[in-house]
């Protein structure tokens, strides 16, 4: 699939037309395309990611632990969400887990792309 379509499918950009879709993608401005293997933590709430995340395709879920240990799934991620953080915008991640539930390809923007917007 070519970077135009997998832009169109990301949630906040579904409603902009092939155009301004088109103008995001000369912008450059998503970046690190990166496979990653099922059950792998890609963040823990030590280590919160800055910029946003793009889940172009597979399934990751969002989790606390209470005070013994046990996980608590908050939401589950699938191709066309976003999550991370950033200083003017927040996906709410910020101290949460994130662990691949299959083989995840994402990509991501950082805050000064973000910006140019």
């Amino acid at each position: 699939m070519n970077k135009l379509w997998y832009l169109s499918q990301i949630s906040i950009f579904e409603e902009m037309s092939r155009e301004e879709i088109r103008d995001i993608d000369q912008l450059d401005t998503i970046h690190h395309f990166n496979w990653i293997t099922k059950n792998t933590l890609v963040q823990t709430p030590d280590s919160t990611l800055e910029g946003l995340y793009f889940v172009k395709e597979g399934k990751l879920r969002l989790y606390k632990l209470n005070d013994s240990g046990k996980q608590f799934t908050l939401g589950i991620l699938t191709r066309g969400n976003i999550f991370g953080e950033l200083d003017s915008f927040s996906f709410g991640t910020r101290k949460v887990y994130i662990e691949t539930m299959e083989s995840s390809l994402l990509c991501s923007m950082s805050e000064p792309h973000f910006e140019r917007l």
